[in-house]
């Protein structure tokens, strides 16, 4: 603690910061409270920086802010804290962009997997004529294929690469018109299939590339158990995870994928009704048809990438009965890493309940709809009663609200990513 002398004199130090420094000053001691879990220090820190005037850390401070709405969690019944965070974040990149303003500064998209996520060497806008030197040829095969594999699951491969840049604007369509390759949309973080009729992922790549890293990082550092998914619907991204495995360090693990393969449920309880909402109990939410896909279309999905075999485990029916039975009497630690895609507030808790004491020592779980409210709920309440204390939410880096304008955000929201060094 200060004493009064020592208060002052900050306070006099501050006051002869110029606003830019000031901000960069809070937005620092803000970010080390939210990696540290004090919210409260955090918000106060943060909203101080906000409160200087317009510079190069604001698109910074803004993205720290949007991230702190989702770590609340007075927030997690309600977006409407959160799609506020958002708008300042747009806002803010709207001005920075119109004004050329570089963003200067750290947020939380700037540390840990959120970096090396908008590092990873494979975007177009990371690539460079120097990228393999010192990498081996085993290493080079591996990330080509799995980019093969990502590209296939987001549908890059096969869809129009022009359709973003022709929808804008009459102008951008005639100018598309007569130099297709030049408005080509770069492989970036924001790309993703957008369509739930075929073998793809209904991830964004920066979601793929989250779990590719997460799950490597169990590979190499010999994290014992097997890998699952809760939720796979087409099984798309399970297909990447499979791939992953492909590996020689990943070879004798299985693939545990688990799904009714009847779509969502209706909530059981009353409580999982006023979490889920109408929307989701009586299947009005906007959900195609309900995420439904039978087990043979998951087969033929992996079948179609080659990746069908006995190491693909396919466990059938509503998780508060199909995990319980399944994992009865598996031994802790049996499982490496866990990826949950299960939208409603009881499927969430239900894995949470059978799946995360089976965790072992250095696994990863990863919430993929964290941005749902019911889903929010479900982790902060599970939190709550075993006691489970994380630094960091389990949130994937792009989701529902990034992904719309991924193309053109993108460079800023990974504003220290290296430039492009030329081409490959």
């Amino acid at each position: 603690m200060l004493d009064a002398g020592q208060l002052t004199n900050a306070k006099r130090h501050l006051a002869q910061m110029s606003p830019d420094l000031r901000a960069r000053q809070f937005n620092a001691a803000g970010l080390l409270s939210l990696l540290e879990g004090n919210l409260a220090s955090a918000t106060s820190l943060l909203r101080r920086a906000a409160g200087e005037p317009f510079g190069p850390a604001t698109l910074a401070i803004q993205k720290n802010l949007y991230w702190l709405a989702y770590r609340d969690p007075e927030n997690a019944d309600d977006n409407v804290r959160i799609d506020s965070a958002w708008s300042a974040v747009m806002s803010a990149f709207e001005r920075s962009h119109d004004g050329g303003m570089e963003s200067k500064d750290v947020s939380m998209f700037d540390v840990g997997i959120q970096r090396r996520i908008c590092n990873h060497a494979m975007y177009d806008r990371n690539r460079h004529a120097a990228m393999w030197e010192g990498v081996s040829e085993a290493e080079r095969w591996r990330m080509q294929y799995l980019e093969l594999v990502k590209k296939a699951v987001t549908n890059y491969l096969h869809r129009d690469l022009t359709e973003e840049f022709r929808d804008s604007s009459e102008a951008a369509s005639t100018a598309c018109s007569e130099d297709p390759e030049g408005c080509e949309s770069d492989w970036q973080i924001g790309q993703g299939a957008g369509r739930v009729d075929g073998p793809y992922a209904q991830k964004r790549l920066g979601g793929l590339v989250h779990i590719e890293l997460l799950l490597q990082d169990v590979l190499d550092s010999e994290v014992e158990g097997d890998v699952i998914e809760v939720g796979c619907f087409m099984g798309g991204t399970a297909v990447l995870m499979r791939a992953v495995l492909e590996q020689k360090s990943g070879a004798q693990r299985r693939l545990l994928v688990a799904d009714s393969f009847e779509g969502i449920p209706a909530p059981r309880t009353a409580r999982g009704l006023r979490v889920d909402g109408p929307g989701v109990a009586h299947g009005t939410a906007d959900w195609p048809e309900r995420y439904s896909a039978g087990q043979a279309r998951v087969r033929s999905t992996f079948r179609r990438y080659g990746l069908w075999d006995e190491r693909v485990v396919l466990i059938p029916g509503f998780f508060n009965i199909s995990l319980p039975s399944y994992f009865d009497g598996a031994p802790l630690g049996s499982l490496a890493l866990i990826h949950i895609d299960a939208d409603a507030y009881e499927s969430v808790l239900d894995a949470l309940d059978t799946l995360y004491p089976r965790l072992s020592p250095g696994g990863h779980v990863i919430i993929d709809d964290f941005h749902l409210p019911a889903v929010r709920t479900a982790v902060h309440e599970y939190r709550d009663a075993q006691g489970v204390s994380e630094t960091e939410e389990p949130l994937l880096l792009v989701r529902s609200h990034v992904e719309n304008k991924a193309t053109r955000l993108w460079p800023e929201w990974c504003a220290q990513a290296p430039p492009a060094r030329g081409g490959t």
